[in-house]
């Protein structure tokens, strides 16, 4: 899809919006390898034979997924790394390989290398590219490779003038590959190198959405209605017991994605799930306490834990349970 249409696609269907990164983590659990390209198989009119681009692929069997083709498909496309075989429209974008044959110098014979074609295009033009690139065809599904390939992925980065935003969020993340960023305002990253490019936003690509189990709400309540509005939220149809609360954390990642969370907020500090209970500091899902620098005996006023929204301040603070801020809430 255009990056426009992907984020209309993500937020309609159930995620958050397109893909927000906030660390190195993040970039390295994201499984983008699997991915659609052209065949050489088709066929002239629906529920007819289906036929190969090049005579040498006649006896070559595919895999038709299950359900697969349907009776109006003229064209196919792989599935990698599983290497099934999809019907769909000649008119739709895709990925494609390109049948590559080089000479090896070591036994003088030429072998197929192949060219994957990391930009979408219909299946003719596709063919097209090809059969004038490399003076061949579209590769068949048995010849095609089930390495990793390198293509664009869109995610929620884009710029306005010269500011770069992310569509949900604010983070600080950039890892922009060689020569990067280009005149494109809309980004993707490289689906092998995990390195941000720049590209029209027009192009047609892949894309990820995400979903996120923390919620900033921007209400301003006490401690004790923070909590009892994070419980309210949501209950899980099947189970009672699943419901939201006030966030708990520890030092780490998840620590420095609550701060980049925080930054959204519209109150100077932000309540979490953090109540000095029995003489101590206690996190209210029951977790062990690792921070260090709460005070051991806070005053009576100053006796629930909040978040700084300040970009310089990293720790938990005491505070007055009877403030309002905003709240974070988890499940």
């Amino acid at each position: 899809m255009t990056w426009a249409d992907a984020q209309t696609h993500c937020r309609s269907s159930g995620f958050v919006d397109l893909a927000t990164v906030y660390s190195q983590t993040d970039v390295n659990n994201m499984d983008l390898m699997h991915f659609y390209a052209w065949t050489g198989l088709y066929r002239t009119i629906p529920n007819s034979t289906w036929l190969y681009l090049s005579e040498h692929s006649s006896s070559n069997f595919k895999t038709w997924a299950p359900g697969e083709p349907r009776e109006h498909d003229l064209c196919s496309v792989a599935h990698y790394p599983n290497k099934l075989a999809y019907g769909t429209s000649c008119d739709s974008p895709h990925f494609a390989y390109c049948d590559h044959y080089v000479r090896d110098d070591d036994d003088d014979e030429y072998h197929n290398r192949l060219a994957f074609l990391s930009w979408t295009m219909t299946w003719s033009e596709a063919t097209k590219y090809c059969t004038s690139r490399y003076r061949t065809t579209v590769a068949t599904m048995h010849s095609t490779s089930t390495r990793k390939e390198n293509f664009p992925v869109w995610i929620g980065l884009y710029r306005e003038g010269e500011t770069w935003s992310w569509s949900t969020g604010e983070t600080d993340y950039k890892h922009w590959d060689r020569n990067q960023p280009g005149t494109g305002d809309c980004v993707t990253i490289s689906s092998n190198t995990k390195k941000m490019s720049t590209q029209d936003c027009s192009s047609l690509y892949p894309f990820t959405c995400f979903r996120d189990n923390l919620i900033l709400v921007k209400e301003n309540k006490t401690w004790e209605e923070a909590l009892e509005h994070c419980r309210s939220i949501w209950t899980h149809p099947h189970n009672s017991d699943i419901h939201y609360r006030l966030v708990s954390v520890q030092p780490g990642e998840d620590h420095a994605y609550m701060r980049f969370r925080v930054r959204e907020a519209t109150t100077e500090k932000v309540w979490v799930g953090l109540r000095f209970l029995v003489d101590q500091w206690r996190w209210v899902n029951g977790v062990h306490m690792l921070f260090s620098d709460l005070p051991e005996c806070p005053v009576e006023q100053q006796r629930c834990g909040a978040l700084s929204t300040n970009s310089n301040s990293s720790t938990l603070e005491p505070m007055d349970c009877l403030e309002t801020n905003n709240f974070l809430c988890y499940i």
